[in-house]
């Protein structure tokens, strides 16, 4: 990527972008320095922080008032001469603060102020105008830090995140004929009880072209999906064809024929760059609904690489005819199976690519296999509450 006027620069791990969870693997450099960007939207950042930091960090924040205001009272006290008794045993005019002669009394005065505890053994006298101000501030920092901490701890618990993380993908993405023609095709699944509305999924091919310059720069192209928009009220397997205008129209399981090989001059092709090893991209999956229970929002997220995408398998059916409706059973999410699909691109098969199509693959390998290379060995995503659940559902 170029460089702007601020000097970002951008560090991609090229074999894939995005994790199984959803995740990008993009690490941000800015020229204005790494805290800026997170100090000017502080709200965003506390609400994007962990639990365990931002549960750090508000108790700090509340610690701290007191321990500043109990300097505060401390001080007044001493300038008021209140730490130590008149030598004549009276009031000596009265204190600003009633039974604060210490500092750990004036710490206990500020927790009860800000707490608004209020046990009334200690509090301000009307003698003191320095006393009521520092009353009437902490008081005011109290109202806005619980503000916050509370704004931000429901704002966490109402994110979209963690019900995105109970809308799986499939471990893998397979290749199989459809109706004649060649399909890419992966599964989408909710694991909790309560089933989304609607929603609308999404596929991009992402590729990096590596310039000489040590420039990496990434295109994206859409894939056309036969059904976008899908209620997942069970499993439901998301397809695009490998046809003319696809991206991947070109693509054969040995990683070749893609997209871009026969395209442009081999000057404008060395302009370009490499992209990584030939036939290397990555598939980048979405799923857009809204949460039945609270009508909010969600993306969930994953990503596939050529090692990830299975040629000629197929996902086991998961529907099944019960007593009471269909069911759903979940233990079959990630399973797949072997079946006969010549190994050609998809022009190929449709006889535009002038070659002979290869032979049918069919069950002669392990099943744990996967065709095309492996980008990057990565162990299976663990999906919740997919292993043994059987799921009914009233159609």
């Amino acid at each position: 990527m170029s460089s702007t006027a601020r000097e970002e620069r951008v560090s991609i791990d090229t074999s894939t972008s995005t994790t199984r969870d959803g995740g990008f693997q993009v690490v941000f450099r800015d020229g204005r320095g790494s805290w800026s960007p997170y100090l000017l939207d502080i709200y965003t950042t506390l609400v994007e922080t962990r639990w365990r930091l931002m549960l750090l960090l508000f108790s700090l924040a509340y610690v701290l008032s007191w321990l500043l205001f109990a300097l505060l009272y401390w001080l007044i006290g001493y300038a008021h001469g209140d730490l130590a008794p008149p030598p004549d045993g009276g009031d000596g005019g009265g204190p600003c603060v009633a039974n604060v002669r210490s500092f750990t009394a004036a710490f206990l005065f500020s927790v009860e102020t800000q707490a608004t505890i209020g046990y009334g053994f200690r509090g301000v006298t009307e003698r003191c105008p320095a006393a009521v101000a520092a009353v009437t501030a902490q008081s005011l920092l109290s109202g806005l830090v619980d503000t916050v901490v509370i704004g931000v701890a429901v704002a966490k618990m109402a994110s979209a995140r963690p019900r995105a993380l109970t809308v799986g993908f499939s471990r893998c993405a397979v290749v199989n004929l459809r109706d004649g023609a060649l399909c890419l095709s992966w599964r989408l699944g909710d694991f909790r009880a309560r089933r989304v509305v609607e929603g609308v999924a999404r596929a991009q091919v992402v590729r990096y072209a590596a310039r000489p310059s040590g420039a990496v720069e990434v295109s994206y192209r859409d894939l056309e999906l036969l059904d976008r928009h899908v209620v997942l009220a069970t499993p439901a397997t998301v397809v695009h064809r490998l046809g003319p205008g696809s991206p991947l129209y070109r693509w054969r399981p040995d990683g070749t024929g893609e997209e871009g090989e026969e395209e442009g001059g081999e000057e404008e092709q060395e302009g370009r760059g490499e992209v990584g090893e030939e036939g290397e991209f990555e598939l980048v999956v979405s799923f857009t609904y809204t949460g039945d229970a609270t009508g909010t929002l969600h993306q969930a997220r994953t990503s596939y690489a050529v090692g990830d995408i299975r040629w000629g398998q197929r996902f086991q059916e998961t529907l099944r005819q019960g007593p009471e409706g269909l069911r759903a059973d979940y233990a079959l999410f990630n399973q797949t199976s072997w079946v006969p699909v010549p190994r050609v691109s998809g022009e190929q098969l449709l006889g535009g690519g002038g070659g002979a199509p290869g032979p049918a693959e069919g069950p002669r390998e392990p099943p744990g296999g996967g065709a095309g290379k492996t980008q990057r060995p990565r162990a299976p995503r663990p999906d919740p509450g997919q292993e043994g659940v059987v799921q009914e559902a009233r159609l």
